[in-house]
C-alpha cells in the first residue's frame, strides 16, 4: 500500500513538472520509469504511462549532447532501456504507444545524432540507439509490435513512423537477432497497410518518405530471400506494382507523378533481374566484319547459376569466320574515371582492356546499361579514344537466354510486369481522357519496355496518336510527339508503317496539318539523331514519304518552321533509300506538270483554269529536289525520261497564261517575274550538275522566241542565258547561242537592260578566252559581235551599258 502511494506521488510529481514547469528533473525521470516498470500492471501505472510516457521520452531525447554530463548521460541511457522493456509489455494491447517506440528508434533525435550550436558540432551517441534496438529485439519486442499492428484499435501511424521502424529492421545486427517469421509477418503487415491506405490519408504523405519505405521494404524482402524465404522477393514486386497502380489512381497529382516514377523503377528492376543472354546478334554496323553473333565466354558457376558478382568479367566473342578476320570481343570495361563502358574491340591477347586493344565502337553506359550490352546508342567517336569503326554504328539484339535451373521464361519478373501492365491497361491510363503532360513525360520508359518485348500494338499507337490529334493543349501535344519520335527507331517495320499511316491520314483531314508538321519537326531534334538511328531502309523511306507529304502540302508556307522541315527533308533524302526517292519524286513532279499542261489545253474549251497555286507547289518541290539532291548520273536518266521537255512546255504554258492574267489585272509583274525565274532556275541548276550534259540549242531557241514580247521577259531570258555560260552549255552550243540568239538582228535592244548587257559581255569574254577550243578560222570575238555591241551600247539606256 505504501509502495502504491509512493508511486502515485511520483506520477503526480512528473505530471506537475511536465504540465506546469515544462521540465523534468533527471532523478525524477528515472525514478518514475523504474517505478512504472516495477508496477506496470497497476491501473494507476497504466494510466500514467498512457498519459505521460511519450512526454517523458520526448523531453529526455531532445536534450543536446553538449549539455550532458556523465550522470545525465547515464540517466538517459537507463531511461531508454527501461522504456524499451515497458513498451514490450504495453504494445500488444495498446498500439498508441508505437509513437514512443518510433521516438526511441529515430536516428535523427539530438541524443543519437548530435547537435550543432553555431559552428560547433557535438556528436551524439548512436551506439545507444543500436543497443536499445538490440535489447528490444532480444525481449521479443517486434513480436509485441506485430500484435500491436494487428490490434483492432491500431491506426495508421504515418509514413515517417513506419520508415523509422523499417530503418531499424534493415540494420544487420538487428536482423540477425530477429526471428525470421516475425520479420516476414511484420513486413507483410506494412505492405498490407500501404495497399489499404485510403486516398485521403495517402495524399498527406511525403513521396520521399514513401519512396524510402519501399526501398527499405525491398531490402528486408531481399534479406528474407537470402535466408531461404525466396517467395518474399516476388511478393514484394507484386506489392510494389499493385501499390504503384493504387497511387496512379489517387486524386493527388503529386501521388500520380510519384507512381509513374515508381513504374520506371519497376521496369529497371525487371531489366536488372531478367535472364542474361548467352549471345548477342550484332547488325547494321558500317564495319561489315563486326556484324554477326557474339557468344558469351563461360564464367565460373555458383550454385548452378551464372556467377555475376564481377560484371567486368562478362564478355562475348565473335570467332573469326575467315583467315584475315580478327577475333572480336564485346566486353565492359571500368574506365579510370570509374565509369563503366561497353566496347567492341579486337582485344590484345595478353592485356585485354588496355590501350593495346583495337577499338571499333563504344557505348558510354549509364547504371541502367551496365549489366548487359545496350541495344542502341553505340558510337565510333569519342575524344581521347581512337575508334576505328565506320558509320553507322551497330544495333544489338539479345539471343538465346540463360534460365536458372527449375525456372521458365514466364517465371521472371519482366514477363510478369508486362502482364500486369496489360491487365491494368496502363496506356489508357496515360493517354485516356485524364491525360496530363507530366504523366506523359514520365511514360517513355514504359513504351520502350513494351517495344523491346514486342508488346506495343498498332491499336496502342492509334490510342497515343488519337490523344494528340484530339487534344487542344499545345503542351500535351508537344509532349506526346516528344515521346513518340525517339520511339520510332525501336519500332518494327509494321509499327512504323502504322504510325506513319496515321500521320498521313491526319494530313488528309486538313485541320490536323499543323500537328503533323509539329510531329515531323521533332525528327530534326539533336541534329537529326532520331533519323540517323532508324534501323531499316523501310523505316527511313516511310519517314521520308511523310516529310515529303508535309512539304508538298498547300499549308506548308503557313508554318513558322519551314527551314527546319526543309533541312529535315534534305537529311532524309541523304539516308538509305533517298536516291531512289529523289528520282521517283522528280518523276512525280514531271508527271504533274504534264498533267497541268494537258489540263490547260482542255481548259481552253471548258473554261476551267489550271490551279496555279498547285502548279507553284510542284515547281517549288522540283526546284528543291534538283538544287539539293540531284546527282550527275541522275541528270542523264531524267533528261532521257523527258524532264527538260516537260519543263520547257511548262514555261511556255505559264508565260501564255500569265500574259492573259496580266491583261485581266489578276497578276502583278513582280509575281510574274518571280514565278518565271523559278522555272528558268530549275533548268539552269539541272544542267549545271553534270557538265558533260549540255542543254540543246533547240530548247534555247524555243525560250528565246517565247520570251521576247516584253522587257520583263527579255531580261529574264538574258539573265537565264548569262547563268548558263560556264556549266550548262558546251562551247559549240555557247558559240551558236552567241551568233544566232544574242547577236540576232531581230533583238530590240531598247527593251533590254543591264541583264542583257551582262549576258552579252559574259559570252563575249568566255568565247574569246576559249578560242583555242575551236578550229582555226572560226569566227569568234573580238571581231564577232562588234556590230551587236554598238547596237547594244546605243539602245540600252542604263549607266552600265
Amino acid at each position: 500500500m505504501a509502495e502504491l502511494e509512493t508511486a502515485v506521488q511520483i506520477y503526480a510529481d512528473v505530471q506537475q513538472s511536465l504540465d506546469v514547469n515544462k521540465s523534468l528533473p533527471w532523478q525524477l525521470c528515472i525514478d518514475a520509469l523504474k517505478t512504472a516498470w516495477r508496477l506496470i500492471d497497476l491501473p494507476e501505472t497504466q494510466q500514467f504511462l498512457d498519459d505521460y510516457l511519450y512526454k517523458v521520452i520526448h523531453i529526455v531525447t531532445i536534450q543536446s549532447p553538449s549539455k550532458l554530463g556523465t550522470f545525465e548521460k547515464n540517466v538517459m541511457e537507463e531511461s531508454i532501456f527501461i522504456t524499451m522493456s515497458v513498451l514490450v509489455k504495453l504494445l500488444p494491447n495498446k498500439p498508441s504507444h508505437i509513437a514512443t517506440l518510433v521516438r526511441l528508434f529515430d536516428a535523427s533525435i539530438p541524443f543519437y545524432h548530435g547537435s550543432k550550436v553555431g559552428y560547433t558540432f557535438t556528436p551524439g551517441f548512436p551506439a545507444v540507439r543500436l543497443h536499445a534496438a538490440k535489447r528490444f529485439t532480444e525481449q521479443d519486442g517486434f513480436a509485441s509490435l506485430v500484435l500491436a499492428m494487428q490490434h483492432a484499435s491500431f491506426a495508421w501511424p504515418g509514413g515517417e513512423a513506419l520508415l523509422v521502424v523499417l530503418k531499424i529492421l534493415n540494420i544487420g545486427e538487428v536482423l540477425a537477432l530477429l526471428d525470421n517469421n516475425i520479420k516476414a509477418e511484420l513486413i507483410s503487415i506494412i505492405m498490407k497497410l500501404l495497399l489499404n491506405l485510403p486516398d485521403e490519408q495517402l495524399r498527406r504523405e511525403n513521396t520521399d518518405v514513401l519512396n524510402n519505405m519501399l526501398h527499405a521494404t525491398s531490402g528486408i524482402c531481399k534479406h528474407l530471400a537470402a535466408i531461404g524465404m525466396h517467395e518474399y522477393v516476388e511478393k514484394f514486386r507484386v506489392f510494389w506494382f499493385e501499390n504503384t497502380f493504387k497511387f496512379m489512381n489517387s486524386g493527388s497529382l503529386v501521388m500520380k507523378l510519384f507512381a509513374w516514377e515508381q513504374l520506371n523503377d519497376l521496369i529497371l528492376e525487371a531489366k536488372h533481374t531478367r535472364p542474361l543472354a548467352s549471345s548477342y546478334i550484332v547488325e547494321g554496323s558500317g564495319t561489315a566484319f563486326v556484324n554477326g553473333v557474339y557468344t558469351m565466354v563461360p564464367k565460373p558457376m555458383n550454385n548452378n547459376t551464372l556467377n555475376n558478382t564481377n560484371d567486368d568479367a562478362l564478355t562475348y566473342t565473335k570467332a573469326a569466320t575467315a583467315p584475315h578476320m580478327p577475333l572480336l570481343t564485346l566486353f565492359r570495361c571500368t574506365m579510370r574515371t570509374k565509369a563503366k563502358w561497353w566496347f567492341i574491340s579486337q582485344a590484345d591477347l595478353e592485356k585485354p582492356g588496355t590501350d593495346k586493344d583495337i577499338d571499333f565502337y563504344l557505348h558510354k553506359s549509364t547504371a541502367e546499361d551496365e549489366r548487359e550490352p545496350p541495344s542502341r546508342g553505340w558510337t565510333r567517336i569519342n575524344p581521347g579514344i581512337n575508334l576505328v569503326g565506320i558509320d553507322p554504328p551497330p544495333v544489338f539484339k539479345r539471343g538465346e537466354l540463360i534460365l536458372a535451373p527449375g525456372t521458365t521464361r514466364e517465371s521472371y519478373f519482366d514477363y510478369k510486369l508486362l502482364d500486369l501492365c496489360e491487365k491494368n491497361n496502363l496506356l489508357n491510363n496515360i493517354f485516356g481522357p485524364s491525360i496530363h503532360r507530366e504523366i506523359v513525360s514520365r511514360s517513355g520508359r514504359l513504351l520502350l519496355f513494351l517495344v523491346e518485348y514486342d508488346n506495343l500494338k498498332k491499336e496502342d499507337l492509334q490510342l497515343i496518336w488519337k490523344a494528340a490529334m484530339q487534344n487542344n493543349e499545345v503542351d500535351i501535344v508537344d509532349e506526346i510527339f516528344t515521346l513518340l519520335v525517339p520511339l520510332v527507331p525501336y519500332l518494327s517495320n509494321d509499327l512504323v508503317e502504322g504510325l506513319m499511316g496515321l500521320a498521313v491520314e491526319a494530313l488528309r483531314q486538313g485541320e490536323h496539318y499543323a500537328k503533323v508538321a509539329q510531329f515531323v519537326e521533332k525528327f530534326a531534334m539533336d541534329n537529326f539523331k532520331h533519323v540517323g538511328n532508324l534501323l531499316t531502309q523501310f523505316a527511313s523511306v516511310q519517314l521520308l514519304s511523310l516529310v515529303w507529304e508535309v512539304y508538298r502540302d498547300a499549308q506548308f508556307d503557313t508554318l513558322k518552321s519551314t527551314h527546319v522541315l526543309q533541312d529535315l527533308l534534305s537529311f532524309c533524302l541523304s539516308q538509305r533509300g533517298g536516291v531512289d526517292m529523289v528520282i521517283q519524286r522528280i518523276s512525280d513532279c514531271r508527271d504533274a506538270l504534264a498533267g497541268f499542261a494537258e489540263q490547260d489545253n482542255v481548259s481552253k474549251h471548258n473554261g476551267k483554269a489550271v490551279d496555279e497555286a498547285a502548279v507553284g507547289r510542284v515547281i517549288r518541290a522540283l526546284g528543291f529536289l534538283v538544287s539539293k539532291h540531284t546527282s550527275a548520273h541522275m541528270v542523264i536518266q531524267l533528261e532521257q525520261e523527258g524532264l527538260v521537255t516537260c519543263l520547257v512546255v511548262e514555261i511556255e504554258r505559264y508565260v501564255l497564261c500569265a500574259r492573259a492574267r496580266l491583261g485581266a489585272g489578276t497578276l502583278d509583274l513582280v509575281s510574274y517575274s518571280m514565278q518565271l525565274s523559278d522555272r528558268l532556275d530549275i533548268l539552269q541548276r539541272f544542267y549545271s550538275i553534270n557538265i558533260g550534259v549540255s542543254m540543246s540549242f533547240g530548247d534555247l531557241q524555243i525560250l528565246s522566241t517565247l520570251l521576247s514580247q516584253s522587257a520583263l521577259e527579255v531580261e529574264a531570258f538574258f539573265a537565264f542565258l548569262k547563268s548558263c555560260t560556264k556549266t550548262v552549255l558546251s562551247m559549240d552550243v555557247a558559240l551558236q547561242v552567241f551568233q544566232e540568239l544574242i547577236c540576232s538582228p531581230e533583238i530590240d535592244w531598247s527593251k533590254c537592260g543591264d541583264e542583257a548587257f551582262e549576258c552579252f559581255s559574259a559570252y563575249y569574254c568566255e568565247l574569246e578566252g576559249n578560242s583555242v577550243q575551236f578550229p582555226v578560222g572560226t569566227a569568234l570575238p573580238p571581231k564577232l559581235g562588234l556590230d551587236t555591241l554598238w547596237r547594244l551600247a546605243l539602245n540600252i539606256q542604263t549607266p552600265l551599258a
